[in-house]
């Protein structure tokens, strides 16, 4: 698998990487109704780049936005 091809969808509690980005669910956010799948730029620091979606696809579309030069 290279750097560009989507992993595929982790188990709760299981982390994946796609392009620099840590993915994780997380199930306390989800359950207060807010977007639980939920990646951090090299993995969560307090002031890391981070983004989320309701969807791990979502999530992926979100992170290959941010990646592919203009």
């Amino acid at each position: 698998m290279t750097d560009t091809t989507p992993p595929v969808e982790p188990e709760i509690g299981h982390t994946v990487w796609h392009r620099g980005w840590e993915i994780s669910y997380d199930v306390e956010a989800s359950h207060w109704g807010a977007e639980g799948w939920r990646a951090y730029k090299g993995g969560p620091d307090l002031d890391a780049p981070h983004t989320s979606a309701r969807t791990f696809s979502d999530l992926i579309e979100e992170i290959d936005a941010e990646e592919t030069p203009l």
